[in-house]
């Protein structure tokens, strides 16, 4: 096959099924691939020209292959993107998700491919294997692709899924749910169940992106951690893992709470393996989560053991004083409404006390009184009373899919639940502003039933206010 191809100058020659599925093995080898620039071209010309020519198995693996050598054809992708209809509609569900997998790859935006995807993915999650529906799902998150019927069905399935999936496509599968924020509460818990299994039978890297992916949905595992700890797991864990699992699986656990002295000693050991050697490998993403680590843990009333090193100290406080998280219309609306309504406050600022300057019932998170920036920091807040009023756009939320796999925004995503629940443990009183509550306020059936409660006649505007003031009322705010 190899030398038929390298000599032969009438491409269409070449039989389409099977041999051409076999082509990956070419485009992945380097050492072969100069070879095929050629063959390549010509190849292109006929895809480009005539796609179905070759059948829907193989275009699936001449793509896949080009994504494993990194090879963004452009022409090609193009064509698929052309077809993307005929492509899913006809194809197996391993064939799709080859072709999907190969669009995340190269980073190649597919729109109609996608769109085809979901609305055939009853037949999709129905037909195919656990590792085809991880793989089109991974596909889905990694180029941020909503596609609601695909992962409402894989939750409607997920027992089963989870029962006869692989530990790395159950890995991918709750990692895909936890990139896109979507509530699956029948995966996470069929996961859950089957922590021992994932645990004995799966990789660092499996073990570490579940966890993130329960951290990121703010599911708490009932037996996940539980399971590390005992029989030496956490021991091998730490063994095999990569720095950045280490840091992932420390994220998590600090992120769902440190609630039980096991919960603490589970951080504790992921903690001295973070700084073991990995901390100099630490990236931006990395350095943040170290940071939150600390900070929760301290505000958790658990000390971190061994202390930080100084310079590595300085890396992850200059890390944190380098973001920023700008403003939105929303809070700038709402910062208004309180400025109107007599409540002094300060944008941006930080929960933690900066400088060691602390006063009466002030907690320090850091000993040193290092200053994070605005780091976590509150949207709006008043220092003295120590009120922290936070405006929750779209991304706080998870997207919760009903029947239909019409959006549902109901729960708060787990970042959103850990950063309330770490200023109330240094002494905050939070007021949360929901977009879905900002978007009642504004609707017309919402104003003409609560015209009473307007003085001015206002409308929107002041039952934004009567809000506000009825929700600082109870943390012990009267305007």
């Amino acid at each position: 096959m190899m030398d038929f191809v390298l000599h032969s100058h009438n491409y269409r020659d070449l039989p389409p099924t099977p041999c051409l599925s076999h082509l990956y093995m070419f485009f992945s080898s380097p050492s072969l691939f100069l070879q095929f620039q050629v063959f390549l071209n010509e190849l292109t010309g006929i895809i480009q020209n005539d796609i179905r020519f070759f059948g829907i198995r193989a275009i699936a693996d001449i793509v896949h292959a080009l994504a494993k050598f990194g090879e963004r054809n452009a022409l090609i992708f193009s064509a698929v993107e052309s077809n993307a209809s005929w492509i899913v509609e006809n194809g197996d569900a391993r064939n799709i998700a080859n072709v999907a997998w190969a669009c995340a790859k190269l980073n190649v935006q597919s729109p109609s491919l996608f769109r085809a995807i979901d609305e055939n993915a009853v037949k999709l999650v129905k037909t195919g294997k656990p590792q085809s529906i991880a793989n089109t799902a991974w596909a889905c998150a990694k180029l941020n692709v909503q596609s609601p019927f695909l992962f409402r069905s894989i939750e409607e399935n997920a027992a089963g899924l989870v029962e006869n999936g692989k530990p790395q496509e159950i890995a991918n599968t709750a990692w895909s749910f936890g990139k896109l924020g979507i509530r699956a509460p029948s995966l996470f818990h069929s996961i859950d169940r089957r922590s021992y299994w994932l645990i004995e039978n799966g990789t660092p890297q499996d073990i570490a992106n579940t966890a993130l992916a329960f951290a990121e949905v703010g599911i708490r595992p009932e037996h996940l951690f539980c399971c590390l700890l005992d029989g030496g797991r956490i021991e091998h864990f730490l063994k095999e893992a990569t720095p950045q699992g280490v840091y992932n699986l420390a994220w998590s656990v600090a992120v769902l709470g440190i609630e039980s002295e096991r919960d603490a000693g589970l951080l504790l050991a992921l903690w001295g393996a973070a700084l073991r050697g990995h901390a100099v490998e630490l990236t931006a993403e990395g350095l943040h989560q170290l940071a939150q680590v600390l900070m929760h843990a301290r505000a958790s009333g658990v000390i971190l053991s061994p202390a930080l090193p100084s310079a590595l100290k300085a890396r992850m406080i200059a890390a944190c004083r380098d973001t920023d998280h700008g403003s939105s219309k929303f809070e700038d609306e709402y910062s208004q409404l309180l400025s109107e309504i007599g409540f002094e406050h300060e944008r941006e600022v930080s929960p933690f006390v900066i400088n060691g300057s602390s006063g009466s019932g002030d907690t320090i998170i850091d000993d040193d009184g290092d200053d994070f920036g605005k780091f976590l920091a509150i949207g709006m807040a008043c220092r003295k009373r120590k009120i922290a009023v936070e405006c929750d756009g779209k991304s706080h939320f998870l997207t919760e899919l009903k029947p239909g796999a019409k959006e549902n925004f109901e729960k708060e995503n787990g970042k959103t639940v850990a950063k309330r629940r770490l200023l109330q443990q240094l002494g905050w009183k939070v007021v949360s502003v929901p977009f879905q509550e900002d978007i009642k306020l504004e609707s017309k059936d919402f104003i003409e039933k609560n015209k009473k409660r307007i003085e001015n006649g206002g409308g929107a505007r002041e039952l934004k206010m009567v809000y506000l003031k009825e929700k600082l009322a109870k943390v012990g705010v009267v305007m």
